[in-house]
């Protein structure tokens, strides 16, 4: 089961049995944005859970009550029957993530060796965000989904994360300039801001920024920008309400044909045929 809400895109099992015991997804969200506050739950019979924190936030590893700690665009894994606590109490936060479950993802973690209640490398974070875009069209926008390339994705996405946290510990965390561009970046995206505006908040000379955005996010702030766009203007798709004029603006686009352009670049359709296409 899919649905949309102003913010996000999801997708739900719901109480149905594991269509696979080896890789099960019991759900799933995409730039979930929160009002301030905590989230308290998991226990016992949780799954594992998987988030990409997109702004600043807190967690307290061991649950509610346990000492908390900063986040800034990391990625935490509680593995399952974990206790949860997370969120900001002093304003919206935006985050990723996944329930998911399984004999395979299970000896997968326990193989790699990936660190539970920890904060990831700010890297992870865009490298998760891909891997979930990838499985939520796996389980969305197929006729039957393929269990076998379910997994694989899970694997691939755990096998980034592991190359990223076997990087050298200096290479891992960005500056705290660049961590500021690109909270810039994703606090206005939808207003039309320049590389010489995001630099000048960062402190940073444009091309020393773009150096060093390129070596600790493998992308530009420009095409950054345009991405994170694109995405929200995806999700904003999923309103039948708003025309696509509307989306663009939005999210920041001033020009609807170069919106358009764009659109079909990176995700193969027209905004209008997307829209058609998943029913909206």
């Amino acid at each position: 089961m899919t649905s949309s809400k102003e913010h996000g895109r999801f997708y739900f099992a719901g109480d149905q049995a594991p269509e696979d015991p080896d890789c099960f997804v019991r759900s799933l969200g995409i730039h979930e944005l929160m009002p301030p506050g905590m989230i308290a739950h998991g226990g016992p019979r949780a799954p594992i859970l998987i988030i990409a924190f997109h702004s600043p936030a807190i967690f307290a590893p061991g649950g509610e009550g346990k000492e908390e700690r900063e986040l800034c665009s990391n990625v935490v894994i509680w593995p399952g029957g974990a206790h949860h606590y997370y969120g900001h109490r002093g304003m919206a936060w935006d985050h990723s993530w996944i329930n998911i479950a399984g004999r395979k993802v299970d000896h997968l973690l326990e193989t790699l060796r990936l660190p539970g209640e920890t904060a990831l490398p700010a890297f992870s974070e865009s490298v998760t965000l891909r891997y979930l875009e990838m499985i939520y069209d796996e389980l969305t926008f197929h006729g039957q989904r393929d269990h076998e390339i379910l997994f694989h994705m899970v694997e691939l996405w755990f096998l980034e994360l592991v190359r990223i946290l076997q990087q050298p510990s200096g290479s891992a965390r960005p500056p705290s300039p660049v961590i500021k561009a690109k909270h810039f970046i994703e606090s206005h995206y939808r207003s039309p801001i320049t590389l010489a505006e995001i630099a000048g908040h960062a402190a940073l000379s444009p091309n020393y920024l773009v150096n060093l955005f390129k070596k600790h996010y493998g992308t530009s702030p420009g095409q950054y920008l345009l991405r994170l766009r694109l995405e929200r203007a995806r999700e904003l798709m999923y309103q039948p309400d708003l025309r696509i004029g509307e989306v663009a603006r939005l999210t920041g686009f001033v020009d609807q044909r170069y919106f358009s352009r764009m659109f079909r670049r990176y995700f193969g359709t027209s905004p209008s045929e997307y829209r058609e296409n998943h029913g909206t």
